[in-house]
């Protein structure tokens, strides 16, 4: 990673000092909206009264509307808050100067989608390598400005204790930023580094951390030990005939708990099952059931996902990988 960041140090632009864009009363209350609609969208989604888990019908059932009564409520305020998310980033993004790309559908970013069935695919504006470039602009001046440019700099350094202290003086829309590029340096990691997970693996898990992303939730890492766990089970799977979460022919992989003890994997761990074998495909359609759109949102650390004639996504507390500046060591915060 060190040999990529010198490499920007070399070709990346010189700044002068912070965006004068974050002094624009316009974003602050662009800002605030996103943050309501976030904080709106996923309180619906942990409501049990509004959005609980269905009843499966006996005659006529179908995956969506049918399914979940609240669905299409949910879905509005999802796609209010990801539209508010995409006008965000694409504003900071021209104001840093600074690479961006949609996850997802190409279109819309900024108008709401159709919703068929009670669930659609969104696309989400991300900015990954784009928070390399802008590090390493900072990077290269003599005298970094105080605020949004320092953090960025000790988040490069994996200086946590120093980054979060000048983390906490910024407000607003430049707060906002703040998370956003921490984020993504998650987010080019996972890129970077995928720990031999396949293109279509990778894409699942792109797809789930560019939702948590738009939701304001810090990105999972790729983990090789939680993305060994989920391949092995899709394996038996496809070797074994069955899809269930439970492994009815071998004893060691019976529960999720014996498969993750049989990787020797230490932390806490969760689990999402779906019969199509395209990963991002997977992650959409798990929006339309409480249930495993929850565990999509809940404060886990690592991620893995294998893909073949199933998909499962595992998830887990606890990452051997270090990156820099995002969680530093330790647990995931709970």
């Amino acid at each position: 990673m060190a040999r990529v960041w010198v490499l920007l140090l070399c070709v990346g632009p010189l700044a002068a000092a912070e965006p004068s864009f974050f002094d624009d009363a316009k974003l602050d209350a662009l800002a605030k909206r996103l943050i309501t609609a976030r904080d709106d969208a996923v309180e619906f989604i942990f409501d049990n009264q509004r959005y609980g888990v269905p009843a499966r019908a006996s005659k006529g059932w179908r995956v969506g509307i049918d399914k979940q009564p609240g669905q299409v409520a949910m879905e509005r305020k999802v796609a209010a808050a990801i539209i508010l998310h995409n006008q965000f980033t694409k504003a900071v993004a021209k104001g840093l100067g600074i690479p961006t790309r949609v996850v997802g559908r190409s279109t819309p970013t900024t108008t709401p989608p159709k919703i068929r069935g009670g669930f659609c695919e969104y696309g989400i504006v991300v900015i990954d390598e784009g928070v390399k470039l802008l590090i390493a602009r900072y990077a290269r001046l003599r005298e970094v400005p105080d605020g949004l440019p320092k953090a960025l700099v000790a988040l490069s350094k994996s200086k946590w204790a120093d980054a979060k202290k000048h983390a906490s003086s910024l407000r607003g829309a430049r707060a906002l930023a703040w998370e956003l590029l921490r984020a993504a340096a998650v987010l080019y990691h996972n890129e970077q580094h995928p720990a031999r997970h396949n293109t279509n693996e990778r894409g699942g898990v792109r797809a789930a951390n560019a939702y948590r992303y738009s939701l304001g939730l810090p990105p999972w890492v790729l983990d090789p030990q939680v993305h060994s766990m989920a391949k092995d089970f899709v394996n038996e799977m496809a070797r074994y005939r069955f899809f269930s979460h439970y492994h009815p022919r071998d004893p060691s992989r019976r529960t999720l708990g014996h498969r993750v003890r049989r990787v020797r994997y230490r932390g806490r761990c969760g689990e999402n099952a779906s019969s199509m074998a395209h990963g991002a495909r997977a992650v959409w359609r798990w929006r339309a059931d409480a249930g495993h759109h929850r565990l999509l949102l809940m404060n886990f650390r690592a991620a893995g996902m294998g893909c073949g004639r199933a998909t499962v996504l595992n998830v887990g507390t606890t990452t051997k990988l270090k990156i820099r500046g995002i969680y530093g060591p330790g647990h995931a915060r709970r």
